[in-house]
């Protein structure tokens, strides 16, 4: 047994096989959280394929091998499977609960588990395809995004590759905390929004924090031969930039919804600018003056 935790959500790892100090990989430590009895969600680790849970083919949304995604009967069950000497062979089979709080991961063998050194707590490819869809239902979502925290205050720095997210984060790291260069989870609490870092980190800065700050502003990079930030005041413009960096997993009509109304809660509550940077190493000071 072992509990993490992310974006302010516990989450409780039981497996049918020994949890390892190796069995994760060394970055969930720093997510590691010692009181294991207020997990909002549980995950449960099998070891052998179930034979009696029949994958109504009408309830298919998702068919793109190697994965298949169902809903049915207040389940979402992704399931990986392959075409192997012309049998159908599943692999995986992971089935959540219809708001994400629990979650069964039935393997077909201990291999990889005891391979060790494992990236993701589903052995999915990629643990954003829960969280992004846990969050819409905590207020929150994932932005393709880099976050620090500096002097209190949250900031995150979004734009396309080559825009200047992760040279912007190398230029803060001497006065700022890393929250994360790549994956930000993002969430509307109760004093205002809150920007996390997470363990979904594909940036060039390796650097996560499981660390937490009030957001101050959306930054929309670009680079420049100056140092400056220019409001959007416009929330269309906001929008149009925002949306396509939100990671977007079985993005459904109840998750569009969702999404939605907590962007829309967010550009109207906290200030975005386009912030123009150069390579002198004085970004700081207009983060400051935000």
């Amino acid at each position: 047994m072992a509990t993490y935790k992310i974006a302010g959500i516990p989450i409780l790892m039981t497996s049918d096989e020994t949890i390892r100090s190796e069995t994760f990989a060394a970055k969930f430590k720093l997510f590691k959280w010692q009181n294991e009895g207020a997990a909002a969600l549980h995950i449960y680790h099998h070891f052998d394929l179930p034979e009696d849970i029949d994958l109504p083919e009408d309830k298919c949304v998702y068919n793109r091998p190697p994965w298949h995604i169902y809903k049915f009967d207040g389940k979402v069950a992704y399931e990986e499977g392959y075409i192997l000497e012309g049998r159908y062979q599943r692999k995986l089979l992971a089935i959540w609960s219809d708001n994400y709080t629990t979650g069964n991961i039935y393997h077909v063998n201990t291999d990889r588990w005891n391979q060790g050194g494992l990236e993701h707590l589903t052995c999915m490819p990629t643990d954003q395809i829960y969280l992004a869809s846990l969050l819409s239902y905590r207020q929150g979502f994932i932005v393709h995004a880099g976050g620090v925290e500096l002097d209190g205050k949250g900031f995150i720095f979004i734009g396309s590759k080559g825009s200047g997210k992760s040279s912007t984060i190398q230029q803060l790291m001497g006065s700022a905390t890393v929250l994360c260069d790549d994956r930000v989870a993002l969430r509307m609490m109760p004093d205002g929004p809150r920007i996390y870092g997470t363990w979904c980190n594909r940036g060039m800065i390796r650097i996560m924090s499981p660390a937490s700050a009030p957001l101050q502003a959306l930054c929309f990079v670009e680079q420049a031969d100056t140092n400056e930030a220019i409001p959007i005041t416009d929330p269309q413009e906001i929008l149009r930039r925002l949306l396509p960096r939100i990671v977007k997993p079985l993005a459904d009509t109840e998750w569009w919804e969702k999404t939605l109304a907590i962007v829309d809660e967010l550009i109207h509550k906290v200030p975005a600018y386009i912030l123009r940077r150069d390579l002198n190493g004085k970004v700081a000071d207009v983060l400051r003056n935000m």
